[in-house]
């Protein structure tokens, strides 16, 4: 989850639990369907698991910004990938900021449209639980999907993983992007208008 909430109480620390989990799930069915596991299965799933405990306890505990979260999934998502699997570092971290703008471009595909539909503020969310909920429940679909677009075209061309490593550059501009909009969006008056432009912006 990249994006911070605010004023949540013990059900939204319970809640996260299993977008965190899910999270997890999406990451390893990504990986699972592009790289060779340099260890067991087991392991994998057990190191990756006390990753994503540790990155929960971080971000939902300590209720961290938007932008140290985002790095702590793109780093937390390289080492899983570098030490799980058998990619080369440049390869890992392409896939760790593309799957970082994959779940940054699901979760504010999200935010606006419903904005826009609803006509509230685009940090409505972070007042009330079930927004919220709402929020996380259909941006997660949306990035399971994306992951396996994602995965899919990666699949046939593997040239990707390799030699065009600068290739990185545009998930990283992506991510930050994405996070800049909706910071500047919290400093203009909400109006549709306004929700419509940063949805396109976005997308």
């Amino acid at each position: 989850m990249l994006l911070s909430e605010n004023n949540m109480g013990i059900e939204f620390k319970i809640f996260m639990v299993f977008v965190y989990a899910f999270e997890l799930f999406i990451l390893i069915d990504y990986c699972e369907r592009l790289f060779e596991r340099k260890i067991s299965k087991a392991k994998t799933l057990l190191i990756s698991s006390f990753i994503y405990i540790f990155l929960y306890a971080v971000c939902v505990i300590l209720n961290l910004n938007e932008t140290v979260n985002t790095i702590l999934i793109i780093i937390t998502t390289f080492i899983i990938i570098f030490v799980c699997y058998n990619t080369s570092i440049l390869s890992s971290v392409f896939q760790s900021l593309a799957i970082s703008a994959m779940m940054s471009f699901s979760e504010l595909l999200v935010i606006y449209v419903g904005a826009s539909v609803l006509k509230v503020s685009t940090y409505t969310y972070e007042q009330d639980f079930i927004s919220f909920s709402l929020i996380c429940c259909i941006s997660k679909f949306l990035y399971y999907v994306f992951c396996r677009i994602l995965s899919s075209i990666i699949k046939k061309d593997e040239s990707v993983k390799g030699r065009h490593w600068l290739l990185f550059v545009m998930p990283l501009s992506s991510v930050f992007c994405s996070i800049l909009i909706h910071y500047l969006s919290g400093y203009v008056k909400d109006n549709q208008v306004l929700h419509i432009l940063c949805f396109v912006s976005v997308l």
